[in-house]
């Protein structure tokens, strides 16, 4: 197991520090699902524990020392994509990210909406 990988299952106050960015994003009922990109079963099945979906595993080109945070959500579309599925929004919370909550990112989702509108974008 690579130390970043044990960094996000460690305990941090009583559950695996990834389920606090899992929960946030599912506390904001704003999401159609909260999705975690990894290489790794141990990931993985402690993402799933905290309602998130693994639909698929990343590829080994986005799981190296020199993938960019880019390249893996893009393959995340492409996944998605040849699903299928395509989203209007893509919120990015990086696993280890405990103090994000529900109410910051639907702060956040409410100022994005109030940008679009000042310059002249739809309204949502």
């Amino acid at each position: 197991m690579f130390e970043d990988q044990a960094a996000i299952t460690c305990n941090f106050c009583g559950k695996p520090i990834l389920a606090y960015s899992i929960e946030a994003a599912l506390g904001t009922g704003l999401l159609e699902e909260a999705m975690v990109s990894t290489d790794s079963e141990e990931i993985a099945k402690a993402a799933r524990r905290y309602g998130a979906a693994v639909p698929f595993m990343r590829s080994q080109d986005a799981s190296g020392d020199y993938a960019t945070t880019a390249e893996v959500l893009l393959e995340v579309l492409e996944n998605y994509g040849e699903q299928g599925k395509t989203f209007d929004y893509m919120v990015c919370i990086y696993p280890k990210a405990p103090f994000v909550t529900a109410k910051k990112l639907a702060e956040l989702k409410y100022e994005m909406m109030c940008s679009r509108q000042e310059v002249g974008g739809n309204q949502d």
